[in-house]
């Protein structure tokens, strides 16, 4: 079968086993193939996932930031997450906005909140982000992220030092 034409029929659910080689190895987990991810996997006819999502009522703290690479400087949406380790980037976003992901020696393995491994084995050079009054770099782990494109966690938290209102999910900074 060519894996590069879309398949006439849907495949069979793969094991566990398979899922996780898949995702040690950064594979798409609908083709088996390196390069993409399910979402827009060439052979996947399903419907695919938006790269971004849109703020709007949401019990989520969404603010835009821009995050700035050498030259590259991109306008976006950003989930503030306290609960979140390390800041995260979903790599289909920042390979349409030519942020590079290079392989990277990540200290120790990044888990998701249901305790799956995140296959993050790439990483953007230090990047400048700027939200509101607060300017710091970051370093964001890549990874297959298509609702949030950009994750601000808690190294960010740590380095901004925000106020955060949690009744109108607004942030704001301290004066200096």
């Amino acid at each position: 079968m060519d894996i590069d034409q879309p398949q006439s029929q849907p495949r069979d659910p793969l094991t566990q086993e398979e899922k996780e080689r898949r995702r040690q190895n950064n594979l798409c987990l609908y083709c088996g193939n390196p390069g993409h991810y399910a979402k827009v996997c060439p052979a996947n006819k399903g419907p695919k996932a938006a790269a971004s999502f849109t703020p709007g009522p949401s019990k989520h703290l969404i603010q835009d930031v821009l995050i700035s690479i050498g030259e590259i400087s991109v306008k976006t949406n950003a989930l503030l997450d306290t609960g979140a380790s390390h800041c995260f980037i979903d790599a289909s976003f920042a390979a349409k906005h030519n942020i590079p992901c290079e392989d990277a020696i990540l200290p120790g393995s990044v888990q998701s909140i249901d305790g799956h491994a995140l296959p993050s084995t790439q990483a953007t050079h230090p990047a400048t982000v700027t939200l509101g009054a607060s300017k710091s770099k970051h370093q964001f782990l890549c990874i297959n992220s298509p609702h949030a494109p950009v994750v601000l966690g808690m190294p960010w938290f740590i380095e901004a030092k925000p106020i955060l209102s949690w009744t109108d999910l607004s942030v704001s900074f301290p004066s200096v």
